[in-house]
């Protein structure tokens, strides 16, 4: 049995036990082969968030994948649906819809420097003028430029 993690929890599992508990042997089990290997497992629920989300009233498995949009990219395929910018400097670099209607929108001006015992705050750096994302498949955004701040 072969796992993999994904984000927001989820676990994917391939070549399951079959319903019985049993786990036969197959073509792709070559190394197993002449020792007359049993797999057994006990069943399981797997509880967590954003593994599913309700589209048009059926429940589907959520994707962490990032499709073109225009001017940007757009995740749609889990309980949120959030949409990015193609340039870090612009007023909303993410708008965020939240399964429950709320809306989520915001983005990066500057990095400071506070120091929490005067008070005093520094501008390290600010966005730069224009700050370019690039959609890399299947699940991110990368904002270049070199230095984009």
């Amino acid at each position: 049995m072969v796992c993999r993690v994904a984000s927001c929890g989820r676990l994917r599992v391939s070549n399951p036990p079959t319903r019985s508990g049993l786990r036969t042997l197959s073509e792709n089990d070559r190394e197993h082969r002449g020792r007359n290997t049993v797999w057994r497992t006990n069943q399981f629920t797997l509880l967590g968030n954003c593994l599913n989300y309700l589209d048009n009233g059926q429940w589907t498995e959520s994707l962490d994948v990032i499709e073109p949009f225009p001017d940007g990219g757009i995740a749609r395929h889990g309980p949120s649906t959030a949409i990015f910018s193609s340039d870090l400097n612009s007023q909303s670099v993410f708008d965020i819809q939240t399964s429950d209607g709320k809306r989520l929108r915001g983005g990066i001006r500057a990095i400071q420097l506070t120091d929490l015992a005067s008070g005093t705050t520094t501008v390290l750096a600010t966005v730069k003028q224009s700050a370019p994302g690039e959609l890399l498949p299947p699940d991110r955004i990368v904002y270049s430029n070199r230095n984009p701040i």
